[in-house]
């Protein structure tokens, strides 16, 4: 990234303006959670920085950053001013980019997804969108939702499709559809006791994702409305892939919980089965999400619709 200054406002090369300095020196040290860091980014001193932050916190009347012994943290307003700033920075960026398309002719759209709804569900959904809405350049981007949100607030993506949980006040949404999220195992699997309810299923190796993911969380807080946690397993396996998962319980390695859509082709193969159980009964929302904050976010909405089928 190359910056530079012209009457005290802050620019950045090939992208037209941006904000200002101050706010740009806020926004790098909320990415940093340092002065000094900040300061070698932005190619100025240290006194500089803290000059800028300074101005900001008499202006708005406010502490932006709080340090405990050497750790630098955000209070609560400087965290509404971070959305606030990042939403403008985003939409500007958007704006120039959209300038950009409409003299060029081009159509850009950046989605990000899950990484089950990303490798068992968002693959259709853009090659249908694709056949109808033809966009000149489509990115997708499949993470965990942890990293989704932190994309679709620093601007890097336009919109996400997530099965796990977001702040509603944060994001406007669109339902996409409502799955089961149940045990499955291997066709040939064989447990270690007789299974009939949740706590039988205490004593099988139990195959996760990593944290941050949605699957995990949905399976977090459903066990702990039974009073149950993770470490109430006699063994966890962690990994960030379903399709490793899914290989891992077709050689019949242990169980996990997912959603239908992540195990109809196994069970379709016969080398996965579902593990009915007495007192689990779990469903969860798949939605296309986007920033509630956004100038653009009545595009997003058009363009989620179009993705989607619900247009």
């Amino acid at each position: 990234m190359t910056l530079f200054l012209r009457g005290g406002r802050l620019f950045q090369k090939g992208d037209g303006l941006m904000l200002d300095i101050r706010t740009q020196t806020f926004l790098t040290v909320c990415e940093t959670m340092s002065y000094t860091k900040a300061a070698e980014l932005l190619h100025v001193s240290q006194p500089a920085v803290s000059q800028h932050i300074r101005f900001l916190e008499e202006n708005y009347h406010v502490r932006l950053f709080v340090r405990d012994k050497k750790t630098l943290y955000l209070t609560r307003e400087g965290e509404a001013l971070r959305r606030v700033a990042l939403h403008t920075r985003n939409d500007e960026q958007n704006l120039i980019r959209g300038f950009r398309e409409n003299r060029d002719g081009k159509r850009e759209i950046r989605i990000g997804a899950t990484i089950t709804v990303g490798e068992f569900i968002l693959p259709q959904l853009l090659a249908d969108c694709m056949k109808k809405y033809p966009y000149s350049e489509v990115q997708a981007t499949i993470s965990n939702t942890r990293n989704l949100i932190r994309g679709l607030r620093e601007g890097q993506l336009h919109m996400a499709l997530v099965e796990g949980y977001f702040d509603r006040d944060e994001f406007e949404s669109i339902l996409y559809e409502t799955e089961r999220f149940a045990p499955y195992c291997g066709k040939e699997y064989v447990f270690s006791r007789e299974i009939h309810k949740l706590d039988d299923l205490m004593a099988e190796p139990l195959i996760i994702r990593e944290p941050g993911s949605g699957t995990r969380e949905i399976l977090e807080k459903s066990l702990m409305q039974v009073n149950r946690s993770l470490e109430d397993f006699r063994q966890t396996i962690q990994i960030n892939s379903m399709y490793a998962i899914v290989h891992l319980l077709e050689n019949n390695m242990g169980i996990t919980f997912m959603y239908e859509a992540a195990a109809k082709t196994g069970i379709r193969h016969g080398r996965l089965r579902e593990i009915p159980l007495e007192n689990y009964s779990v469903s969860h929302d798949i939605s296309m999400i986007w920033s509630a904050g956004s100038a653009f976010r009545d595009k997003y909405r058009e363009d989620a619709r179009r993705i989607l089928g619900k247009a």
